[in-house]
């Protein structure tokens, strides 16, 4: 018993080594005035990547799963998050090894000042970490925590460019994502407080949860669905709390775009399909259902009439996210097993294809200094991988 305790602090310190390790490197050199390349931060970020991934590869072979952490639980492995994280992980490695060249192009263009590098790329790793730790959170009010450190990190990354226009879309990400996750604080201390009205201690485990689900007061059951779904369509860039998306997209440095598109809007969904799992076991399921299915067909047609009068291309690529994050959310209410397995593949397929779509519009600003159509020309020849890329 307590080797198994050992080993699981030691799983859940290597999530979170290589964060903290090139935190205190960074911070080292900061107090004794040294300094570290782009290339040295960028295979550093490979190395984590990497680790991250071996990691979670053997997790999943050797743990069986579900795997708890913890006497109170309030952490777990399961295959859905596994499989979440094996994704970001895939995508993280590819953005460190974008981001070699590309931050070396935001230096020598004077977008990025070499002494906020640290700070990207302790913020970059970190992001990761928590990504992570979301998918791993048994315990709702642990997943709030992480979804809005997610939000933290991924501004932060977006301000550190030397543009107003950055600082203004980080801040409006700030202001739409974390406002709508008050709401969805509100539902969290509903959620408890009936749970202890149900005869039990009072929980926000997602596994007891549910089998507490059918005793749950159904119209007090729905108001804390409502308000907790707030935050996460928010998270999730979905209509009508899908505003900051865009925007954040479009001035944010590709290689975080990528990592945002492709695994941080996952979370909120993984959060909505784990709801949508709790309300089926009781009274409202159906109910809470139908409003997925109508959210998100209301996602898929606001960004598919966006989409056509965009001329940004970065802008372009978000409200294609929307509409992807759309077509997950109408799968979830859907709800059938067969729809459930589908929505999961797109999530990986999404993921993939999103990020290298914005990989692309990186090397294309970089060659043309703009993200707009009418200045793009001749790519096939200029950009040709960038072009086959789109």
């Amino acid at each position: 018993m307590v080797q198994e305790k050992v080993m699981e602090n030691l799983i859940l310190a290597a999530y979170i080594l290589p964060s903290v390790l090139l935190g205190g490197i960074l911070l080292g050199m900061r107090l004794f005035r040294g300094s570290m390349s782009p290339g040295i931060l960028a295979g550093f970020s490979l190395g984590h990547g990497l680790w991250h991934l071996g990691l979670s590869l053997w997790v999943l072979l050797v743990l069986p799963l579900p795997h708890y952490f913890m006497e109170s639980r309030y952490l777990f492995v399961d295959q859905l998050g596994i499989f979440q994280v094996l994704i970001a992980s895939v995508v993280f490695i590819l953005a460190a090894l974008y981001s070699r060249g590309y931050v070396s192009h935001l230096l020598s263009n004077k977008e990025l000042d070499i002494e906020n590098l640290p700070v990207f790329y302790i913020g970059f790793n970190l992001l990761l970490s928590v990504i992570t730790f979301a998918f791993f959170s048994n315990n709702l009010a642990l997943f709030w925590l992480f979804l809005e450190l997610s939000t933290l990190f991924s501004a932060l990354l977006i301000a550190t460019l030397n543009a107003r226009d950055n600082l203004v879309a980080a801040l409006k990400y700030i202001f739409i994502a974390s406002t709508a996750m008050i709401f969805a604080f509100i539902g969290l201390i509903i959620l408890f407080s009936i749970t202890r009205q149900a005869g039990s201690p009072g929980t926000l485990n997602w596994d007891e949860l549910a089998s507490l689900a059918p005793l749950l007061s159904p119209s007090v059951l729905g108001l804390s669905a409502l308000l907790i779904l707030t935050g996460l369509l928010a998270k999730s860039g979905l209509v009508p709390l899908h505003n900051w998306l865009p925007a954040a997209y479009a001035k944010a440095p590709s290689v975080v775009t990528a990592l945002m598109s492709a695994t941080v809007l996952n979370i909120g969904i993984v959060g909505i399909l784990r709801l949508s799992a709790l309300l089926r076991q009781s009274q409202i399921g159906e109910t809470f259902s139908n409003v997925l299915v109508g959210l998100g067909i209301l996602s898929i047609g606001v960004a598919a009439f966006s989409m056509l009068s965009r001329r940004n291309l970065k802008k372009l690529i978000g409200f294609s996210s929307i509409e992807h994050m759309g077509i997950m959310l109408l799968a979830i209410g859907i709800g059938t097993p067969l729809a459930v397995f589908w929505m999961l593949f797109h999530t990986l397929a999404h993921s993939l294809v999103k990020s290298g779509l914005f990989f692309s519009a990186g090397i294309i600003r970089r060659q043309y200094g703009s993200d707009r159509f009418d200045r793009i020309f001749d790519i096939f020849r200029l950009q040709p991988v960038a072009a086959w890329g789109l």
